[in-house]
Parts: C-alpha cells; structure tokens; sequence
C-alpha cells in the first residue's frame, strides 16, 4: 500500500511539473562556427545530454568531444538543466525574432542566460536552434 501510494504520489508531482512547461522539441543545436559546436538532446524522462565539438581551424576530422549528461525541468517558458556533477543551468524557451541565420522569425530558441561568474563556460549566453529549423 506505501509503495503505492509513493508511486502516485511520484507519477503526479512528474506530470504536474511537465504539464506547466512550454512544448519544446528534441534536439537542439548551436549554429556552429569558430570552431565549435554543441548539440542538445532532451530526453523523455526528463534527463539530457550536451555535446559540444570544439577543433582546430581546418581540423575538423580532430575535433574533441565533451559529453555531459543530467536532468532538465522547466516551468512555463524557463529552462533548468542540472548536470550529474550539479551545476545548474537557466534558459530560456523565446521566439529567436530578427536573425542573421534568415530563421523564421517564430521558431523558438533556447537561450541560455548569461552567467557573469562563469563567463568563459560554453553555455553562456550561447543560443541553441531546434535542428528542424537548420535543415530547411
């Protein structure tokens, strides 16, 4: 009787707390450039995983791979990842408006915040583009 009632108790706080998020595709990436991309893949069960690509200028078959995995959660239109090592991540879901990318000016993006204490980090203020929109 405890592990069911646990259980109920565990399968509504998880579809409370997804049901207030903005619907949001799959996978996501960066535009690339300088050297350096990162894709991002969210997962059904509410975990993720960034892959970000960086290479010397004309060595991309050289490049290194990161892989960094955790869990994501959002409310509304914001964005929390929190990764296997517990740092913690806040973007936003937005429409990307004007670009220099000729995106449609609808298509919502993941924008990360910009984080002053970890400005050299990868994922700050970086903009991440739903794969579908680059491929057309």
């Amino acid at each position: 009787m405890k592990h069911n009632m646990l259980f109920a108790i565990l399968l509504l706080t998880t579809t409370t707390a997804c049901s207030s998020c903005l619907k949001f595709e799959e996978k996501y990436t960066t535009s690339g450039g300088s050297e350096k991309i990162t894709h991002l893949n969210f997962l059904k069960n509410n975990t993720f995983i960034l892959k970000h690509q960086t290479w010397r200028p004309g060595a991309y078959e050289n490049k290194e791979t990161t892989n960094t995995e955790g869990t994501w959660s959002c409310s509304k239109n914001q964005i929390i990842l929190t990764t296997s090592k517990k740092s913690i991540y806040n973007a936003e879901y937005l429409a990307i408006g004007k670009n220099p990318l000729a995106i449609n000016e609808k298509t919502m993006v993941i924008h990360f915040n910009p984080d002053n204490e970890n400005i050299n980090d990868y994922l700050n203020n970086e903009i991440f583009y739903p794969v579908s929109s680059l491929s057309d």
